[in-house]
């Protein structure tokens, strides 16, 4: 080979050098991830990322490549999403950088790319309140009632999704809500249901293990295999398209009890217990007392607010459909 140069062993090198799909393997295998966080970040590689780019070669990645990638998902009106399947990828090549998979990141000289994402701040109104709770009548028992209970309690949704029979209190008629794994300072909170809630709750606590099983999320791919309720994205579209009330997700449903606390008065500091947000500075240490008769008053005041606005009376109560199984 002229001048020290061996093509046989360079074209051997470039056959041999990793892939995307490689740099992606790399990084699901060694970086401890949360196992929803593992799964959605498998879900983008396949949908997106593997299809595009996943047999080419890890260093030939170029700008226009990436870019290609994030308008391709931002054309389906899926802003974050596009935003978040970029910076895997940028993750993915930091980590085969570091663990020399890769000679070398471009991402560092690759400008970053990211669309403006909407603000989330969306409230629903009365109004949309209504249209939305009369038309989850149409959708399956957990459906319904999940999306409803996000308004009623103000839990958020993954807690709701995994609620647990082991977790209520029948006597008391309480949900505690585990604190969150990786939550610093968090510690679980108890949750009084009010009426309609327990409505909900009360006639699946015969469930095995969850008060909102899933058969179907025990076999999908890239499932936990837990056998409960994990998302409530396709019903929330439905609803959506059903209704005409569009930007709005399960977290705006939150947001929105914590809203109607406010109108109903509730003091700052017990609707935030209420959501489990943990409390700082000196009073986040020294105050340990629960505020369960305080939460459930402001609880109380929701359902009466929510009440009124489907113009549902005392007398006539929310009658529980019977769950099958």
């Amino acid at each position: 080979a002229a001048k020290g140069i061996d093509p046989l062993g360079k074209r051997k090198a470039r056959r041999e050098a990793a892939t995307v799909r490689d740099v992606l393997e790399r990084y699901f295998e060694e970086v401890p991830l949360m196992p929803k966080g593992l799964s959605e970040s498998r879900r983008m590689s396949n949908k997106d990322i593997i299809p595009l780019l996943g047999d080419m070669k890890a260093m030939d990645i170029r700008r226009h490549h990436v870019r290609e990638l994030h308008s391709i998902i931002v054309k389906r009106g899926a802003t974050v999403a596009a935003n978040r399947t970029v910076e895997l990828l940028r993750r993915a090549y930091s980590h085969a950088y570091e663990e020399e998979l890769i000679d070398a990141n471009p991402f560092p000289s690759i400008k970053k790319i990211k669309a403006q994402e909407a603000e989330r701040d969306r409230i629903l109104r009365d109004d949309e309140i209504k249209a939305l709770w009369e038309a989850m009548e149409k959708e399956s028992l957990n459906m319904r009632d999940i999306l409803r209970l996000l308004l009623l309690i103000g839990q958020r949704s993954t807690d709701t999704m995994s609620m647990k029979v082991s977790d209520i209190d029948i006597d008391r008629r309480e949900w505690t809500v585990p604190a969150p794994p990786r939550a610093k300072n968090a510690k679980p909170n108890v949750i009084p249901l009010p009426p309609m809630a327990w409505e909900i709750i009360e006639p699946r606590l015969n469930n095995e293990k969850w008060i909102f099983p899933s058969v179907r999320n025990q076999t999908r791919e890239f499932s936990s295999g837990e056998g409960r309720t994990a998302s409530t994205k396709d019903a929330r579209r439905r609803l959506r398209e059903g209704t005409g009330i569009a930007g709005w997700t399960g977290h705006d449903l939150r947001r929105t009890c914590r809203t109607i606390m406010s109108r109903e008065g509730v003091k700052p500091h017990i609707a935030e217990r209420v959501l489990g947000h943990v409390q700082g500075g000196v009073e986040g240490i020294y105050d340990r007392y629960e505020y369960i008769t305080e939460k459930a008053q402001a609880l109380e005041k929701v359902e009466r607010h929510i009440k009124r606005i489907l113009d549902i009376t005392e007398q006539c109560k929310i009658v529980a459909l019977k769950i099958a199984g």
